[in-house]
């Protein structure tokens, strides 16, 4: 798939963590900013490099004006996601417009994709990671 060269000298899997941020029926902004956080500190335990847009940009929402929208953030975000080696979906991403055009955009880069339903936070290392890279990259031409 993508030979990322934002990690070329740790060789350590960069992962973008995503899921949903703002408030709805079932959890307030800051609970998706904690949840971010906790998979992002499994993962950083596991032997992963991640990065965390709920912890990147928190509060900044509180900016947005006709120059700073929702368009802003997902813009910046794919920028960011686009130097990753793989994005990390969190159970529920599926909630989140944010996170289900940042899976697309991963889709339509050859950026690996990981589900937390699959892969769980506390039990998903790089070994693991490796493996199925190796797995899914024999499958290309």
């Amino acid at each position: 798939m993508n030979n990322k060269k934002s990690n070329a000298l740790t060789n350590t899997p960069l992962l973008y963590v995503a899921g949903p941020y703002s408030a709805n029926e079932h959890h307030t902004e800051q609970e998706h900013i904690d949840r971010a956080e906790y998979v992002s500190i499994q993962l950083i335990r596991a032997g992963f490099h991640v990065i965390t847009p709920h912890k990147n940009t928190a509060g900044y929402e509180k900016y947005e004006d006709r120059d700073i929208n929702f368009e802003t953030w997902i813009d910046m975000d794919f920028n960011i996601l686009k130097r990753c080696d793989a994005i990390f979906l969190m159970n529920n991403w599926f909630r989140s417009e944010g996170a289900r055009l940042e899976m697309g955009f991963a889709f339509k880069n050859d950026i690996y994709v990981f589900m937390e339903n699959l892969y769980p936070a506390n039990e998903f290392d790089v070994e693991t990671y490796h493996s199925i890279i190796k797995i899914a990259d024999s499958y290309k031409n």
